[in-house]
């Protein structure tokens, strides 16, 4: 039975706007998360390290002054002579 005699039927439409909305979303996440591959850089070779430990050098020279006023010379106390002759 059809009531509504008098009425046009209305033709159904689809809304594009929501569907719109929805796939800008989806373009602008899919820009934001790739990730662009680098065609152009500057190829470097880095040098490497191959140095062995260097030894100690028997050139150094340890000088250490007390609190009571010793001084040492490579972990040896200097005698009294020889510090008052520099004086």
């Amino acid at each position: 039975m059809n009531f509504q005699r008098g009425r046009p039927r209305e033709e159904p439409e689809i809304n594009l706007i929501p569907m719109i909305d929805v796939l800008l979303v989806i373009i602008i996440f899919l820009m934001l998360t790739t990730t662009y591959s680098k065609t152009s850089g500057l190829e470097i070779n880095l040098p490497t390290a191959d140095a062995t430990k260097q030894a100690e050098q028997p050139n150094e020279i340890d000088v250490a002054v007390t609190s009571a006023g010793q001084v040492l010379i490579n972990k040896t106390p200097l005698s009294r002579n020889r510090c008052q002759k520099h004086r």
